[in-house]
């Protein structure tokens, strides 16, 4: 989240320690996204596997672009570790927290995130996000709270989904005002990887 030319000399440096095929791969999409900045704004997800020998299962490398940068001057991030317990929650992990400033009011929120069990969840803006409509039966849940619950309760693809099944994601407010669409990216450690979207009122995997 600092310079380009920073990021770039750290990507470089971490590049060293990246298989071949897929330190080529990272390096082409930085020269991508300058083709395509003049008619683009919007987060890009990958998820390169690789594996080093036969022995093992592969791994797997997941990169993404913030595309949000510094809005409107009121955006600051911190990579900050959440313990475990935290809000009642059974995993700790780590994200990378947004920091806004609206009206004096600060809201501190994970877009991005990795448990202690190894599952990721990764948000995107998606302009098209019409969110589940709430009722008395179900617990409502922020499309803002969706990375951190996920994070501290799931530690696979399927709870991701058996959790989602018992909530309603509802549109996030600050005020009397709607903020922006998500969708998610959320991938485990056996290689499961879904896209959680909410279209016209209805969940979509």
């Amino acid at each position: 989240f600092g310079s380009s030319s920073k990021l770039w000399a750290q990507f470089a440096l971490l590049s060293k320690h990246i298989p071949a095929p897929i330190s080529r791969a990272m390096a082409a999409m930085r020269w991508t996204s300058l083709v395509f900045l003049p008619v683009s704004w919007a987060c890009s997800y990958v998820e390169l596997p690789w594996q080093a020998n036969s022995t093992v299962r592969p791994s797997y490398l997941i990169a993404r672009t913030m595309e949000l940068s510094n809005l409107y001057g009121t955006t600051e991030y911190s990579i900050e570790a959440v313990p475990r317990g935290s809000k009642h929650g059974k995993f700790g992990y780590v994200a990378p927290m947004n920091h806004f400033h609206f009206d004096g009011l600060p809201i501190q929120v994970p877009f991005e995130g990795m448990n202690e069990q190894g599952l990721t969840v990764s948000a995107h803006y998606l302009a098209q996000a019409v969110y589940e409509a709430p009722t008395d039966q179900d617990e409502p849940l922020s499309a803002l709270e969706v990375v951190p619950r996920l994070l501290a309760n799931c530690s696979c693809v399927e709870d991701v989904i058996k959790l989602l099944e018992s909530v309603k994601v509802v549109a996030p407010k600050h005020g009397k005002q709607s903020l922006g669409g998500l969708h998610w990216a959320i991938a485990d450690t056996s290689g499961r990887s879904i896209i959680v979207e909410y279209l016209e009122g209805q969940r979509m995997v």
